[in-house]
């Protein structure tokens, strides 16, 4: 601000400096107490914040009962039962085998660690490999882990990545990352409010989903009533011809029907578009503006957290009696989504919780970056054992570069078809 004011005006006025100060402290303290609200509840607010699927295991009752007259029976309710916040079965044994390997996991190691096993989560819709531990004490502390990790991992590169989390929560870092939080919703807020990528995104999914629902509306009277109708119209026909001309005149009429409906969703569209265009590049300048902010916010990350994660890559070798923390560091090395992810809600907030890099640091070895490159940590753990790696990757790779040129050769010559 005082940069601004001397570039554009005679001289900087204090009072306006002052102004700035106390409209940025207010606006820190406020956000991050109105964060402090909503995480009241600790991990089990992150794990709806970021919209996780709980594994949940009910033991309310063991049958239900229903009635049917003068006698009853028992009937055993089915084992495992889906909605779009919770996988919930009777035992742990009735899980998807996916699943069951996620649970008993986790439930060895929280032995091995001493420690009271958390609420377990899974982020269905992402493929990238990641997870993290949130919560202020052992009641709400949670561990969310992608699909991508579930169905990717091998038994032992699973053992590392839950060991790591289980690392963060004995050296208290679940705990500490959601303060962390707390404290630097002020500065994140704003630059996450003013995305004009995720909240476009979010608009488009949330317009599909209402063109989803609507679809899948019609009721079976409306079904029943058109298929009556269209019986009552051809119950005379005899020939052939008559039920061409029939059909022609049906799809003529329903073209009709679909193109002005085309039109008038082309200019609603259109309107929403001019209405919208004068807010998009006020929140494009102030997402701009707010970007100083996020990148302050990422250094205070990067400044506490890189050594808070090789630190949980020690514990997690040794939880395991083994390097499976390296295997998991492998296969986000080589598969191709590694750890990024995409439909998680306010990602710059969260980055420093993950086990890996999420996307959304600027850098992998950059100052902003809130964990160590996957390199770094693998040598932290074990240098020869990453040396090795290092090689075959490097020598992998220069035998599929000598395979594409061999084919290009062969498609140059003629060779190949």
């Amino acid at each position: 601000m005082a940069l601004l004011l001397t570039l554009f005006t005679d001289g900087i006025y204090y009072w306006v400096l002052v102004l700035v100060i106390v409209w940025t402290l207010a606006g820190f303290i406020g956000w991050s107490f109105l964060e402090y609200r909503r995480l009241k509840s600790g991990g089990r607010a992150i794990a709806q914040r970021v919209g996780a699927v709980r594994l949940f295991i009910d033991n309310s009752q063991d049958a239900w009962k229903h009635s049917q007259g003068v006698t009853h029976e028992c009937t055993s309710p089915e084992k495992v039962r889906y909605s779009a916040r919770h996988i919930a079965v009777r035992d742990e044994r009735d899980f998807p085998p996916i699943y069951r390997r996620y649970y008993e996991t986790a439930q060895q190691l929280a032995i091995a660690a001493g420690l009271r096993m958390p609420i377990l989560y899974v982020l269905p819709d992402e493929q990238g490999i990641n997870g993290f531990v949130a919560g202020r004490h052992s009641q709400d502390m949670v561990m969310i882990v992608t699909q991508g990790a579930l169905d990717k991992l091998s038994d032992d590169a699973l053992y590392g990545l839950i060991g790591h989390e289980y690392g963060h929560i004995l050296h208290g870092d679940a705990r500490f990352n959601l303060q962390l939080m707390v404290v630097l919703a002020g500065l994140q807020i704003v630059y996450d409010w003013s995305d004009p990528i995720s909240n476009s995104s979010h608009r488009s999914r949330y317009a599909d989903y209402n063109d989803v629902s609507q679809n899948t509306l019609s009721s079976q009277k409306s079904i029943d009533r058109q298929a009556r109708s269209t019986e009552a119209e051809t119950e005379n026909f005899m020939s052939h011809s008559d039920w061409i001309a029939y059909w022609r005149a049906h799809n003529q009429a329903q073209n009709r029907k679909s193109s002005a409906k085309g039109h008038s969703r082309q200019l609603q569209h259109r309107h929403v578009v001019n209405r919208e265009a004068p807010r998009s590049i006020w929140t494009l300048l102030l997402h701009g503006l707010s970007f100083s902010s996020m990148a302050s916010a990422q250094l205070i990350k990067h400044s506490f957290n890189r050594q808070r994660e090789l630190l949980a890559d020690a514990t997690s070798v040794q939880l395991t009696r083994s390097l499976a923390v390296m295997e998991t560091l492998k296969t986000i090395h080589q598969d191709s989504h590694g750890s990024r992810l995409s439909s998680v809600a306010d990602i710059n907030g969260l980055s420093h919780f993950f086990f890996a890099s999420s996307g959304a640091d600027l850098g992998d070895v950059s100052w902003f970056a809130t964990h160590p490159s996957l390199a770094e940590r693998m040598t932290a753990v074990n240098s020869s054992a990453y040396h090795d790696f290092a090689v075959q990757v490097a020598r992998d790779k220069r035998l599929n570069q000598q395979k594409i040129d061999t084919i290009y050769e062969q498609r140059r010559l003629g060779g190949v078809a």
